[in-house]
């Protein structure tokens, strides 16, 4: 069950379930959203700075998303995003790369604007199967408060 906001306090952490990233689905998220060919072609990504086919960093973001919902982190009692901060691309995501999601809060505060919410800053990070960590960003969000 989804804590309520004051059942948080930084350092308390929520780790996703692993997922299977593969080639088949970088490519066609790549073909809708960042068609570079790094991307979407797996020949010509050798002759690429990466040697071979990775996810865009904006898939990456909607996999954090995506996990993160899947988590109970981003729904339910956390009910409108404020923002992604020091988005930053750590490492290259390739294809049959499993990854997890781990959300960590930061820090809390109750909002001066809605008394029935707290605001909830979350180090989010996307990290693959040995620990290492691909992505990561500040998540800021809206969380309800103990009525």
């Amino acid at each position: 069950m989804q804590p309520w906001f004051e059942d948080l306090a930084p350092g308390y952490r929520v780790d996703s379930q692993p997922r299977l990233v593969t080639q088949q689905e970088i490519v066609a998220f790549a073909q809708l959203w960042d068609p570079q060919p790094f991307h979407t072609d797996a020949e010509a990504a050798r002759d690429s700075a990466f040697g071979q086919l990775v996810a865009s960093g904006t898939h990456m973001h909607a996999l954090m998303m995506r996990l993160g919902f899947d988590a109970d982190v981003l729904r339910g009692k956390s009910e409108i995003g404020l923002g992604v901060y020091e988005m930053r691309f750590l490492r290259p995501l390739t294809p049959g790369t499993t990854i997890t999601a781990r959300f960590t809060v930061v820090s809390l505060r109750p909002s001066a604007s809605r008394p029935a919410n707290g605001v909830v800053r979350w180090l989010a990070q996307l990290r693959d199967g040995q620990g290492a960590v691909l992505f990561s960003a500040i998540v800021a969000a809206l969380h309800r408060r103990r009525p």
